[in-house]
């Protein structure tokens, strides 16, 4: 029922990428430190610390480009999921049920406007994470439906894993809904 925004990479295809990556960052950061050691004349051990920094500097620098390229950081599906569920009910009973859903979440609602048919919900701290936020917008499709599309993300900014809480956020308020349409 859940359909992610974007395909999700393969952890073996993501694990070359990331092994790539440390490889040519490392090699880098190896090649200018030798170099710099033969123009100056240092020591071994201030060249082996030096080549540290630098590979995991330039690893970094490549890595970044990388991971927004294939969905690893902020655009991943699973960390930001989103779904949308097509409703025969008119938009003030649909908005009503979606403020019946944060409460069926232990969630509180930050913002509502029922006019623009938006609801913001905030889901609370779990073991799994520091919390999640929840946008819900509603949009007429007939005269007697709605179209609710839901999204859920970490309320922390720098969250990478979540264990699929955002997942269920968005599972469980669509069966909730799900379940006051079969009403």
């Amino acid at each position: 029922m859940i359909q992610p925004a974007s395909a999700k990479t393969p952890p073996r295809r993501l694990a070359a990428i990331y092994a790539t990556v440390l490889l040519v960052g490392t090699a880098a950061g190896l090649a200018v430190v030798f170099t710099l050691s033969l123009l100056t004349g240092r020591s071994q051990l201030k060249d082996a610390i030096a080549a540290f920094v630098i590979s995991a500097f330039l690893s970094s620098l490549l890595a970044f480009p990388l991971t927004r390229r294939f969905g690893v950081l902020q655009g991943n599906a699973r960390l930001r999921p989103r779904a949308t569920i097509n409703i025969e009910r008119l938009p003030d009973e649909v908005f009503c049920w979606v403020l019946d859903g944060a409460v069926s979440l232990s969630g509180a609602v930050k913002r509502s406007n029922q006019g623009r048919g938006a609801v913001t919900i905030a889901i609370p701290r779990s073991p799994q994470s520091f919390g999640e936020t929840m946008h819900v917008s509603m949009t007429p499709v007939s005269p007697s439906g709605t179209r609710v599309d839901v999204r859920s993300r970490p309320r922390f900014p720098l969250t990478v894993v979540d264990y699929g809480k955002n997942q269920d956020n968005v599972r469980a308020f669509l069966n909730f809904l799900g379940t006051r349409t079969a009403e």
